[in-house]
């Protein structure tokens, strides 16, 4: 994690430049990448919300032409401890997820997203790092 991000003091000023710009010209801000410590592969992409009704289109794109799989986080307000439930959606289906079918939102605390994480993390583990 940066030590920005972490401090709470993400820099926002390039996002906020750009979008004071024509409307014909598009940003989105990434919000996750989940990597592999060990090689760095990207392994996962990740946009976080409020709204349901979020559009992911081009996160859809960015993560098939990556060819990993992405989600959409629907977080609540407050605080975020290990018991609160967020709502997730798979929003490119690459592989099959033994922990999440591949359509609609499922509900979930953050403990169980993390060991959502943690399978995604130890299938690379399994097919990468024998």
């Amino acid at each position: 994690m940066s030590a920005y991000h972490y401090r709470g003091q993400a820099d926002r000023r390039y996002l906020d430049w750009h979008y004071t710009l024509d409307d014909d010209m598009t940003l989105i801000d990434l919000d996750a990448v989940e990597v592999c410590k060990t090689c760095r592969e990207t392994l996962m992409l990740c946009e976080t919300s409020r709204d349901a009704t979020k559009r992911t289109t081009i996160l859809a794109r960015l993560a098939e032409r990556a060819k990993i799989p992405a989600w959409l986080i629907i977080v609540p307000e407050g605080d975020l401890l290990p018991d609160v439930v967020v709502r997730v959606r798979r929003v490119f289906p690459f592989d099959d997820s033994p922990l999440l079918p591949i359509s609609g939102f499922y509900e979930l605390t953050l403990n169980g997203w993390a060991q959502h994480l943690r399978n995604i993390r130890d299938r690379h583990d399994a097919m990468e790092h024998r």
